[in-house]
């Protein structure tokens, strides 16, 4: 016997007791945790997987639209030229994981200005945004032409310069 009083030993023994229980408690909460991570990897693989395909999808969208309008019209929007500006702010990389509408949206909002859509395809291309068509302009146009919500259009010179709905809303439209 150690000597001690048997009160200390039964103490000694509780504490020893939630100790484990502690680990064994901290061990599941890891594994718990383990799991819910790998779970979040596996939808930011699958998102990523839902973006390629949104991406090649608005690609061949752009291509078909490009090419009844090539038919119509007697020429193909290739052959077009748009003005293009230089893109101030934008960081390399940026709009690669955005879809082509919310990078649109961003840039419009950063320009704060109506845009023609080879200025629209120039910011998106130096924000790292892959166009996967063989006409950009289209691509961006089929992205967004639906969306009457958030972007609205109008002609210059037979060309389509873009805006956001919640400019003319707020009377912040600028020409």
């Amino acid at each position: 016997m150690t000597g001690l009083p048997p009160a200390i030993t039964e103490a000694d023994r509780a504490l020893a007791a939630s100790a484990d229980e502690f680990k064994d408690l901290a061990a599941k909460r890891a594994q718990l945790l383990r799991q819910k991570l790998s779970a979040f990897d596996d939808l930011l693989r699958e998102r990523q997987k839902i973006r390629d395909e949104l991406s090649k999808l608005e690609a061949l969208l752009a291509d078909e639209l490009d090419a009844r309008h090539g038919a119509k019209s007697g020429r193909f929007s290739s052959e077009r030229s748009e003005p293009a500006s230089e893109p101030s702010s934008i960081v390399p990389g940026e709009f690669a994981e955005m879809s082509v509408a919310d990078a649109v949206r961003e840039v419009l909002r950063r320009e704060h200005r109506k845009m023609f859509t080879g200025e629209l395809v120039a910011h998106l291309r130096a924000g790292g945004r892959a166009l996967n068509s063989k006409n950009p302009s289209s691509q961006v146009n089929a992205s967004i032409r639906t969306m009457d919500d958030v972007f609205y259009s109008e002609k210059h010179k037979n060309k389509a310069k873009w805006g956001l709905v919640e400019w003319r809303k707020d009377g912040e439209e600028e020409s």
